[in-house]
């Protein structure tokens, strides 16, 4: 079993779009690099602070079966509580 993991950040909001580009564009980085540490183990799952919206891509590329993940509040983006209550599945 491997776990791979890094905070996350969120989508690009106007007003703060210059910096969360940057920090989103870290955390990428980070979650490829944690990826390709647990390549080869045969179940994978990742931790993320952040709701995993602008990683799915990379999680399912990776074969990922399970992200678990916070931050995610009342009134929050819509999408992101859906997302927490019914899941979505990645393979």
């Amino acid at each position: 079993l491997g776990i791979a993991g890094t905070r996350g950040w969120q989508t690009p909001r106007s007003g703060t779009e210059a910096t969360d580009r940057r920090l989103l564009e870290r955390e990428r980085h980070r979650l490829a690099r944690s990826l390709a540490a647990i390549a080869e183990c045969p179940r994978k799952l990742a931790m993320l602070h952040y709701p995993p919206h602008p990683f799915v891509d990379l999680l399912a590329d990776a074969g990922v079966e399970a992200c678990v993940y916070g931050h995610v509040h009342v009134d929050s983006l819509p999408e992101d509580e859906v997302l927490a209550l019914h899941g979505e599945r990645l393979n």
